[in-house]
């Protein structure tokens, strides 16, 4: 089923829809956007919505069809190994990451670079008051972990990222958002164009 529809130079309409961009004239013609960047360090492809990704590359630099595919991607949950000895009533017991947090918080993404936790949404656009832990080192602390993911996703930064900022993003006018990726062209083609007509029919 078509996504929500736009306009596009040169085609009758265009949508998006699973990460992909369609346009349509006489016969349908469909570009699927990239998957996969390059690392900076490596020079390795990593998927779009890594967090290594994300931060060598952040999100409010990229296109309007690459922030859709990200976020239709989802976080990147890959195995992460933390490994956090503690000691309690003198016995040493050793504490790790489960991957039943990725079900339990579907926000979660994961570094298996960096061997730590992120906040998917907070990642993406980074919101005033965001606690740093959760968008640039990555939080480690198994501890304190269940803590630490109550009072970051009750605090109003994460909220308003998770269900106003993402939630809203490819939902509202469409053809506006993939505009402002494409520096207002299209916008200014258009208003070029009823002044056009205007001038011919007056």
């Amino acid at each position: 089923m078509m996504g929500d529809r736009a306009t596009a130079k040169g085609f009758r309409w265009c949508s998006v829809e699973l990460g992909r961009v369609v346009f349509g004239r006489d016969a349908d013609v469909t570009w699927t956007p990239p998957v996969t960047t390059t690392s900076m360090d490596t020079g390795s492809q990593q998927p779009l919505n890594s967090v290594r990704s994300l931060l060598q590359y952040p999100f409010e630099r990229r296109t309007m069809v690459e922030k859709l595919n990200v976020k239709e991607l989802g976080p990147d949950q890959p195995d992460v190994k933390i490994s956090q000895q503690e000691k309690e009533r003198g016995k040493l017991y050793t504490l790790g990451f489960s991957r039943n947090w990725y079900t339990r918080k579907a926000w979660l993404s994961g570094c298996n670079q960096a061997n730590a936790l992120f906040c998917f949404p907070c990642l993406l656009f980074k919101t005033a008051g965001t606690d740093k832990a959760w968008i640039e080192s990555g939080v480690t602390d198994m501890k304190h972990f269940s803590e630490k993911v109550k009072k970051h996703e009750s605090s109003r930064a994460h909220m308003d990222n998770n269900t106003v900022k993402l939630a809203m993003l490819g939902r509202a006018n469409i053809a506006m958002q993939l505009d402002e990726g494409n520096g207002g062209r299209l916008a200014r083609e258009n208003n070029s164009s009823w002044v056009q007509r205007g001038l011919r029919l007056s």
